[in-house]
């Protein structure tokens, strides 16, 4: 029942005459009070009220909701699963970065040994040999024994002399334009080209090996005839692999770095 000031005088105004049970004051909106009075009515009158349809919504909406719940948890569960996923990829870099950082601090040693070796090989180079100075003698002894060997030789003792004073400077002339090995590169391409090896077919493993032994030979055979040359030969052959396996590991380094900028990418980490 609407009480608007809840006074004695307006309750016993608004109070209708009721035929069963007994009445107690409600509040409820203005909005509203003739639907309440309505089926106040209707229930004193003992009729009854169908609510089938309005719980058959009811039910209904029930329903929907606990499919958007479950709908919810589902992409929750998939989010925090996720989550995970990616907070396992970060640890999957930092390990791969430690890996890179690791590889990259092998590769700064190894190029600064073989940085070390290379200025080990040219100071062994440039500097001269003992066994490559010469003992000549005198002006006078030479001319005698080339007249002896000459008997009509027109040289006399100024020309000996002057052929000996040009003599201190040939050897380091000699040295510059002395021949080189042949590349064993070459070497060896030519040595795969042979019919009786069956050209380029052996495999990489096979090549790498009659290569090597090969380049074993042919440092073997140099060393009869200059065995402090072959020794610089064979520095040089170290060298080369040292190189190529320092480009092998920068090679390697690089696809690393092209994965891990792939992975963040996926992550969100780079943009």
């Amino acid at each position: 029942m609407p009480n608007p000031n809840g006074t004695a005088e307006n309750l016993t105004k608004f109070q209708p005459q009721w035929r069963q049970g007994k009445t107690q004051t409600i509040r409820v909106p203005i909005a509203l009070v003739d639907q309440v009075l309505a089926l106040a009515r209707k229930l004193d009158g003992g009729e009854s009220l169908d609510t089938s349809e309005k719980t058959t919504e009811l039910y209904e909406r029930v329903g929907k909701l606990t499919r958007q719940c479950e709908q919810l948890q589902a992409e929750c569960a998939k989010a925090v699963a996720s989550l995970d996923t990616a907070e396992d990829t970060i640890a999957d870099l930092k390990n791969e970065v430690a890996n890179l950082k690791s590889v990259q601090a092998t590769f700064s040693h190894d190029t600064s040994e073989i940085d070390t070796i290379k200025a080990s090989q040219l100071s062994n180079q440039a500097a001269p040999q003992d066994s490559e100075i010469l003992e000549l003698p005198d002006a006078a002894t030479l001319l005698n024994q080339l007249k002896s060997r000459r008997k009509k030789s027109k040289t006399d003792l100024q020309d000996v002399e002057a052929i000996l004073e040009l003599l201190p400077e040939m050897p380091a002339q000699q040295s510059q334009t002395q021949a080189q090995l042949p590349d064993l590169y070459a070497a060896r391409d030519k040595l795969f080209e042979m019919p009786s090896l069956g050209g380029w077919k052996l495999e990489k493993g096979e090549k790498r090996t009659r290569f090597w032994a090969f380049a074993e030979a042919l440092i073997e055979e140099v060393s009869k005839l200059n065995p402090d040359y072959s020794i610089i030969q064979r520095l040089q052959s170290d060298l080369k692999q040292e190189r190529e396996y320092s480009q092998g590991i920068a090679h390697g380094m690089s696809e690393e770095f092209r994965k891990r900028v792939q992975l963040e990418k996926k992550v969100g980490l780079r943009r």
